[in-house]
């Protein structure tokens, strides 16, 4: 994950990522990480962005992304600063994973 000018974006080697949604590499490393979270979504996705560009940790955030072709994927992310580091931990969620309404 690479963090440029508030936004944040896949860097590095995107195989996983792109056979996971459907993106070509190119695609994901071009694209900000918000272009391919579901519009129901952009709320949660945002506020997580901002944190993140603030330094602040975000844990356990659970988003959809879009697959090229339509669909989701969802997965549960955290994002821990220590130092000037930040440790990024993902994990893919079951595709009929219900996401409570109220988080």
């Amino acid at each position: 994950i690479l963090l440029k000018n508030g936004e944040i974006f896949f860097n590095g080697d995107n195989d996983d990522w792109a056979e996971f949604l459907g993106w070509a590499p190119k695609e994901l490393v071009d694209k900000p990480f918000m272009n391919f979270a579901d519009p129901e979504d952009l709320i949660v996705g945002r506020e997580s962005i901002g944190q993140i560009t603030q330094g602040q940790d975000v844990r356990d955030v659970i988003i959809r992304l879009v697959k090229k072709g339509g669909g989701n994927r969802i997965i549960e992310f955290s994002a821990v600063k220590r130092g000037n580091t930040w440790f990024w931990f993902a994990r893919k969620l079951p595709d009929d994973y219900k996401i409570d309404p109220r988080v």
